[in-house]
């Protein structure tokens, strides 16, 4: 299991499209580049989120991003983080 964390700016006060609505949690293999989303969180005016992702293999080296979702679309990814190996 690891976890994901990370803190957003947005306050929700915005009208119309630019409204925060969902945030993505995607994963990858460090070797891959395939990513898998493994989870979309509906944003709740809180201003720092935290996900486990569990089911990683152990020993393996994952990279894990983060995006949001508005009235317009998907925004562009950040990385969250590049995990050690796990542990599972």
């Amino acid at each position: 299991m690891v976890r994901v964390s990370w803190s957003t700016i947005a306050t929700g006060a915005d009208q119309g499209y630019n409204v925060l609505k969902l945030f993505n949690i995607d994963y990858k293999e460090q070797t891959s580049t395939t990513w898998i989303t493994t989870e979309t969180l509906v944003y709740d005016s809180s201003s720092t989120f935290t996900y486990d992702v569990t089911g990683l293999s152990s020993n393996t080296t994952y990279d894990f991003r983060v995006s949001a979702d508005n009235g317009y679309g998907r925004g562009p990814d950040q990385t969250v983080f590049a995990s050690d190996e796990t542990h599972e």
